[in-house]
């Protein structure tokens, strides 16, 4: 179930994103812009980050975003659990692009010492 790369996701005080994928209970991951395009269709690693030292937590394959708008987004909360209020939630006016995260796993968490702002590397022996 291993991937070479792993994506950052955000915690905040009140939600840990990346192990709710993980669980398999946020099936959607929300991002401002198209970033994670570039590995649609590929096995990665989830990454927890804000919460201390970046930990891989899990994995995810990655499907194709859905464009969400802000009148549509409260329609999907139960998949992408961002609440009302939430830093990840758009503005009026505003959308934001939904990754499917298929079939989802959790695993041992372990830190990650490799640095990115979209993504890292995972070291087998890390």
């Amino acid at each position: 179930m291993s991937a070479r790369v792993g994506i950052n996701i955000r915690s905040t005080k009140t939600a840990r994103y990346a192990l709710e994928i993980a669980r398999g209970h946020k099936t959607l991951e929300t991002r401002e812009s198209d970033s994670l395009r570039c590995y649609v269709g590929r096995r990665v690693g989830l990454i927890e980050t804000g919460r201390g030292k970046a930990r891989l937590v899990g994995y995810a394959t990655i499907g194709a975003p859905i464009k969400l708008a802000y009148s549509d987004f409260k329609t999907r909360e139960i998949d992408h659990l961002v609440k009302p209020g939430d830093l990840f939630y758009p503005k009026p006016g505003d959308f934001k692009y939904c990754y499917p995260m298929v079939n989802a796993a959790q695993c041992e968490h372990r830190e990650i010492s490799t640095r990115g702002i979209l993504a890292r590397s995972l070291r087998p022996n890390e």
